[in-house]
């Protein structure tokens, strides 16, 4: 399970002023992705995804964003939650535009100990 928190998932907007020119950024998230480091493809969700409770037991339950480690690893790996940010400007007398996505990312290093099959 990969999440990041509901509140840091939101649109934020500055606006900047020198004298009678203004300029408001807007940036939104537009994905969560998790590369497992574990030499797989980065796993994307459309949202911020959210937390496993015992409930949710070995399925996807809707909402929920995962990756599956298919093996145990000899060592540590580094594993990587990257927030896309769409980023959009006004600016004054009508000017707009659309930034390059950007991207605000975490690492944190993890080991897999154990992998389970479960047989239904």
């Amino acid at each position: 399970w990969f999440w990041t928190d509901p509140a840091s998932y939101q649109p934020l907007t500055q606006t900047v002023s020198a004298g009678a020119v203004s300029a408001t950024v807007t940036a939104t998230p537009v994905g969560l992705l998790f590369d497992p480091g574990d030499g797989s493809p980065a796993v994307r969700c459309a949202g911020p995804g959210r937390a496993w409770v015992e409930r949710d037991g070995n399925s996807a339950p809707p909402g929920g964003c995962g990756y599956r480690y298919r093996s145990v690893t000899e060592g540590t790996i580094i594993s990587t939650v990257t927030v896309l940010w769409q980023v959009s400007w006004t600016g004054t007398g009508g000017l707009s535009g659309v930034l390059p996505q950007m991207q605000t990312q975490d690492s944190a290093p993890l080991r897999v100990m154990q992998t389970q099959v479960v047989n239904r």
